[in-house]
């Protein structure tokens, strides 16, 4: 699990837009995390993780393509059931905010570096949560 001290996460919240801010505090943001997690079998004691997950996405401490990875190797999901939640939170959450996400994450050091770490594997990651792969 990505660990970021409350300083951190509070600094990177409070620089957040308020669009995004507002997202990330709805109500049906989180009845969507849980509809989601609850759809996909996850156990009911990680769904607080995938949320802290998709906090860290939505404040831009995290980038959004390292989602996939995150639910399969801190979360313990299998290979689909990380790219269906994926895809879904995605097409349910993070789209409505894709373009300011992408523009805080373009400005976050650890999200240039992180991309340039594992720049073919990330390319992969991003293709799979896309619709045209997903109905494959």
């Amino acid at each position: 699990m990505p660990d970021f001290t409350q300083e951190q996460y509070l600094q990177a919240f409070n620089s957040t837009p308020d669009d995004v801010k507002e997202m990330l505090l709805a109500e049906h943001t989180s009845a969507i995390i849980s509809s989601a997690t609850q759809r996909y079998g996850v156990e009911t004691d990680k769904i607080l993780s995938i949320s802290a997950i998709i906090g860290y996405i939505m404040v831009g401490l995290v980038p959004v393509k390292n989602l996939i990875p995150l639910l399969r190797e801190e979360i313990g999901l299998d290979e689909k059931t990380s790219k269906d939640l994926a895809y879904e939170l995605r097409e349910q959450v993070f789209s409505h905010i894709a373009s300011v996400l992408s523009e805080m994450q373009k400005n976050i050091p650890e999200y240039k570096q992180v991309a340039e770490e594992s720049e073919t594997a990330s390319r992969h990651r991003d293709e799979s949560v896309t619709r045209k792969v997903m109905e494959e």
